[in-house]
């Protein structure tokens, strides 16, 4: 495969689902330029191809992983000093391997259930809801990491200051049922935004992952601990359940490399890179994290409880029905 086609590829496994002008201007291709490539990786069935009306859509195939295709969801976080290791296991057994990384998990698991991710790092509370919503197809095949989170509590009391803010389904809204904040609960689609609204008083409080909650203390909030057993794990799309065996055990040798490696700056340095935040910040939030090499079933079990108040919480009807 030559850059070019590679370069096209790279760009539609990303989106996910793209229209062919929107590929064509990112690529800088012109359109029948995008067209003619888009034509070869369909015919050689990694990619397909639908007509909207007039619009052209182009998205990855189902058999991508077949063919040697494997996307990667990560969460914009510092707790992933395994994906580096992984990520190079995986490309020595497919022949791409492409990462997206997301701010919003509910987002991530959304592209996992519909075959947009083969695989993803995600909260274990939206890989339940997912293996639910998906009708079985989507499972969680390896371990990952646990802690990096707390609470932090906003210094500005204004009147508009009102309950908290947390992403949907996640183990920061787990962090907000464990410790019962305050009502209303706000959601938000990223670290960024719940940062914004804490920070701003917009809310009072609001759980935090690193390392969004080194930021936190670092505009004077105050900060306490959410004793977070379990944060993300290894889902997968049923699509790739051949190989469920093999990649766990590539996620258990790279989580056992990485811990070996923590004081690596190379390995600081590439998750800095891939995921967009400053080497410093990630080099500090990684110490606050435990890792496992295999999903923590124990831990699990015992927390059901709350991950059945996470999935249908208190609110939910409230915010369903809409009369």
């Amino acid at each position: 495969m030559n850059y070019n086609r590679r370069d096209i590829l790279r760009t539609i496994m990303e989106a996910g689902e793209i229209s062919l002008s929107e590929l064509a201007r990112r690529t800088g291709y012109s359109r029948s330029g995008a067209w003619k490539r888009v034509m070869k990786l369909a015919e050689e069935g990694l990619v397909e191809i639908e007509k909207r009306g007039k619009i052209l859509v182009v998205r990855p195939s189902p058999r991508a992983p077949a063919n040697g295709i494997i996307l990667v969801g990560i969460l914009r976080a510092a707790e992933y000093p395994y994906i580096i290791p992984f990520l190079r296991k995986l490309r020595g057994r497919y022949e791409n391997v492409y990462v997206k990384v997301y701010d919003d998990p509910y987002l991530e698991v959304n592209h996992l259930i519909s075959g947009k991710l083969h695989l993803a790092m995600a909260p274990l509370p939206t890989l339940i809801l997912a293996h639910r919503v998906s009708g079985g197809r989507v499972h969680i095949i390896g371990g990952g990491s646990g802690g990096g989170a707390g609470i932090a509590r906003s210094r500005i009391d204004k009147p508009y200051s009102r309950g908290h803010a947390t992403t949907m389904a996640s183990s920061m809204e787990y962090c907000a049922e464990k410790h019962g904040l305050e009502p209303p609960r706000i959601y938000a689609s990223s670290g960024d935004e719940i940062l914004y609204l804490v920070v701003g008083g917009r809310v009072k409080a609001a759980p935090l992952w690193e390392p969004y909650l080194s930021m936190a203390m670092s505009f004077g909030l105050k900060v306490e601990p959410c004793d977070l057993e379990v944060c993300c794990l290894l889902g997968a799309n049923s699509m790739l359940e051949g190989e469920y065996e093999r990649i766990s055990r590539m996620m258990e040798d790279s989580v056992s490399e990485a811990m070996r490696r923590l004081g690596d700056p190379v390995l600081r340095d590439s998750l800095s890179s891939l995921t967009g935040l400053p080497q410093e910040l990630v080099e500090r939030s990684m110490a606050s994290y435990r890792f496992y090499e295999n999903p923590p079933v124990d831990i699990l079990y015992k927390s059901v409880d709350t991950i059945r108040r996470v999935i249908v919480p208190g609110s939910v009807v409230k915010d369903v029905v809409r009369a």
